[in-house]
């Protein structure tokens, strides 16, 4: 894995497009980050998790076809968007989002163990914005 910067996990050779602190777990950051090159049909895009610089969990392993292991969802309407992006790995779904309905904002990650009820982990304050997926990775109608 390439050296993090100060932006996440995201290293000086790629493009950040999403990363939050976890809120109720201080020094722990989702990241979600890609080659200069992403778009659609190119490049690369890995979810990354852990402390800075040290990367827990990093899906898909290989950058090989790694936009197909992602999908993203957006609903929008007046005054209302919710956004999503989510894998599976190892049997367990995850799905970063961050919504915004009125005024409020709802940013965290819901991990779904096999059989097993949803795990909700709030966000804090993102950088970049999972809007910058559209059109990168297979868009699912949003729940």
């Amino acid at each position: 894995m390439p050296a993090p910067t100060t932006h996440g996990h995201c290293a000086a050779d790629e493009q950040l497009l999403f990363s939050a602190p976890l809120a109720d777990k201080p020094g722990k950051i989702v990241s979600i980050c890609g080659s200069k090159d992403l778009g659609e049909g190119t490049g690369y895009l890995q979810y990354r998790f852990g402390a800075p610089g040290a990367v827990e969990l990093e899906f898909p392993a290989s950058r090989d076809g790694s936009r197909g292991a992602f999908t993203y969802s957006r609903h929008t309407g007046p005054q209302v968007t919710y956004l999503a992006v989510a894998f599976e790995n190892e049997g367990h779904k995850y799905e970063i989002y961050d919504d915004f309905n009125y005024g409020e904002t709802a940013r965290g990650i819901r991990i779904t163990p096999p059989g097993k009820d949803p795990i909700e982990l709030a966000l804090g304050e993102p950088e970049g914005s999972l809007m910058k997926l559209e059109g990168v990775v297979p868009e699912v109608p949003a729940e």
